[in-house]
């Protein structure tokens, strides 16, 4: 059969528009959008309507059903003012931009099944201006959501990026409810068990994993606003579980004031609650009524010490940031835990210009853990000295009971630009008198902790930049052979990127038994980007001593520079062959920068300025000869 002809039934091939007959086979597409269709309560059966391919639609019967298929952008079937009389409608293919309208055209709110955004909308009140739903009274289903907005319940949301399960505030009702069940048993079955209810987090991918809170308001003060939702109970990936805390470090971690556990106390209704875990006598612990743990009558004491892996004297750059100047350590004496509630660190400043402080937003660390600032340096009366003071409340760290808290002062440093860092200025932080520097009070007896001890830092320098020193063999480094013009090793010079670095002094060290006492050693920097003495400067010779060594000193008159975030690379030329040869022995050779004023630099500011100590000894190359 040809679908652009119309049928109801073999002999009825005509359908009534506003009035007037005529065949569908004259009725071209595109005037879908006008057609005014009549009532589809035929009792007959229901008609089905198919876009044609051209010029006309087929309507066929079948049981009671409408069918809309393959409705296309601005394609509308229209039933304004009738009824649709059908077990069922269908609307299949309709594309983005068709619709089938229900409703008066004259007359909105329409019923709307359309697909303008590529969705189904049922919607049964509140277009806009542009003819589309809008929110109130309506079903969506996208790709994304399936949103369901009435009076009562809500599933999902347009653009919420996670689904949502919630009854809408009701205005006529204290607060409102939710009930999700998993269902009865059928009624009228036997000893059948209802539905089991799972609720499950979403699935992480490799190292993901994924956690369930529970969160609920806790009673605020009298008022219309709502109260703040947070986690009462917490699932971690791992399976521990946290009631007042949603970082669980146990299988069960409780943490809060007041009745932490209550159990019955063997009496018909009885029952005993507990706030707190206390030590025993025996080592062992015991649940406490109380949540003092007997409450200790004397105070508490903190012994504060430099940690062992405070940093070491070193230097800091200009416009640097996340610099560590200082580590230290606070321990408890076994009476209680204690929380430091403030703290002020002390820097004593040389080489500086008053007012320029250098060092700026100090942060106070446990382990990863920001626990003070970001803060600022006070100056004190006398100008060389400033306090980073820290006030931490009710939030400070905690010290436990005969356990101990290592703290770590972070630091950037200003700009060269900004002209608030003075190169060569020179800080060493301290706690300085703990007794008044450190407040801390005992989470039980909230006395005031007696606090003994210091904690001074190493010398921690300011410049606009520095050098990074490296250094590799080449050729062998046993069975060398011995040669006029034996390159040792490879010295690389980089400069920070920060700014350039010029190079004003390099000391090598010999020793070994190849430059025994009265060993004559030349040696030659050669730049290996023109073959030439780097900076014009030739060979350089000393004469080994009683103790089998000697340095040679390259002292530049022509200062080189090293342009910032640039690497120049150096040979170290020997001639070898005026080396100690002892027969069938290997003579040892060791070359390196042995103090830090060895190396001498400039930042561009400062000049002369020694590499830093923790350095040093630096190995330019070990070896032994044939």
């Amino acid at each position: 059969m040809n679908k652009k002809l119309l049928f109801v039934s073999a002999s009825f091939i005509l359908l009534t528009i506003v009035g007037a007959s005529f065949s569908f086979a004259k009725l071209p597409s595109r005037n879908l959008r006008a057609a005014t269709y009549g009532a589809l309560n035929d009792p007959r059966g229901v008609f089905s309507f198919q876009k044609p391919t051209a010029g006309s639609v087929l309507l066929k019967s079948s049981p009671r059903e409408a069918t809309f298929d393959n409705l296309d952008v601005n394609d509308v079937v229209d039933f304004s003012g009738k009824t649709i009389k059908a077990d069922k409608v269908i609307a299949k293919e309709i594309h983005a931009g068709g619709s089938v309208k229900l409703g008066s055209e004259n007359n909105p709110p329409y019923d709307w099944i359309k697909s303008t955004k590529n969705y189904l909308f049922v919607q049964g009140n509140n277009i806009d201006a542009n003819g589309l739903p809008t929110k109130g009274g309506a079903i969506m289903i996208d790709a994304g959501n399936v949103y369901i907005d009435s009076n009562d319940i809500q599933i999902g949301y347009e653009g919420d990026t996670s689904l949502k399960v919630f009854e809408r505030n009701n205005t006529n009702v204290i607060g409102s409810r939710l009930n999700i069940s998993a269902g009865d048993a059928k009624a009228g079955s036997t000893n059948t068990a209802g539905g089991d209810l799972t609720l499950s987090a979403g699935r992480g991918m490799g190292t993901g994993g994924s956690s369930i809170y529970f969160q609920t308001t806790t009673p605020g003060l009298s008022g219309s606003a709502n109260n703040i939702l947070n986690a009462k109970m917490t699932i971690l990936g791992n399976g521990n579980v946290g009631i007042g805390t949603v970082s669980p470090q146990g299988k069960l971690d409780v943490r809060g004031t007041g009745n932490i556990l209550c159990l019955p106390n063997g009496a018909a209704s009885g029952q005993k609650c507990f706030k707190a875990v206390c030590p025993a006598a025996n080592g062992q612990w015991t649940l406490s009524e109380t949540a003092t743990c007997g409450a200790p009558t004397t105070n508490p004491s903190l012994a504060v010490s430099i940690d062992v892996n405070t940093p070491p004297a070193k230097y800091n750059i200009m416009g640097s940031s996340d610099n560590t100047l200082f580590r230290f350590t606070f321990k408890e004496n076994n009476v209680e835990d204690v929380r430091i509630t403030d703290l002020a660190i002390r820097d004593n400043i040389l080489n500086n210009v008053t007012s320029k402080t250098s060092f700026v937003n100090f942060r106070l660390y446990n382990g990863a853990t920001l626990v003070g600032g970001p803060g600022s340096l006070v100056w004190n009366a006398n100008p060389t000295t400033g306090e980073v003071i820290f006030s931490m409340g009710a939030n400070g760290p905690i010290v436990p009971q005969n356990g101990s808290l290592t703290l770590t002062l972070k630091a950037d440093v200003a700009s060269f630009s900004s002209g608030g860092a003075v190169s060569n200025s020179k800080h060493t932080f301290e706690l300085w008198n703990p007794p008044l520097s450190v407040t801390a009070i005992g989470r039980s007896t909230n006395l005031y902790a007696t606090i003994s001890g210091n904690a001074v830092g190493n010398e921690q320098s300011v410049y606009r930049t520095k050098p990074t020193i490296t250094a590799s063999t080449l050729g062998l480094t046993s069975f060398r052979v011995r040669s006029s013009t034996d390159d040792l090793a490879t010295v690389s010079l980089s400069a920070d990127p920060a700014f350039d670095v010029s190079i004003s002094k390099i000391q090598l060290k010999f020793q070994g038994m190849a430059v025994a006492n009265g060993t004559t050693v030349t040696a030659r920097l050669i730049d290996t980007s023109t073959g030439a003495d780097w900076s014009g400067l030739t060979g350089q010779t000393c004469v080994s001593g009683a103790g089998n060594s000697c340095s040679v000193s390259f002292n530049f008159s022509t200062v080189p520079t090293i342009t910032q975030g640039s690497t120049k690379n150096l040979k170290l030329r020997l001639n070898s062959m005026m080396f100690n040869d002892v027969a069938n022995a290997g003579d040892s050779l060791s070359v390196v920068i042995n103090a830090s004023g060895d190396f001498l630099w400039g930042d561009g500011t400062t000049t002369n300025i020694p590499i830093e100590t923790f350095l040093t000894p630096l190995t330019i190359a070990s070896i032994s000869y044939e």
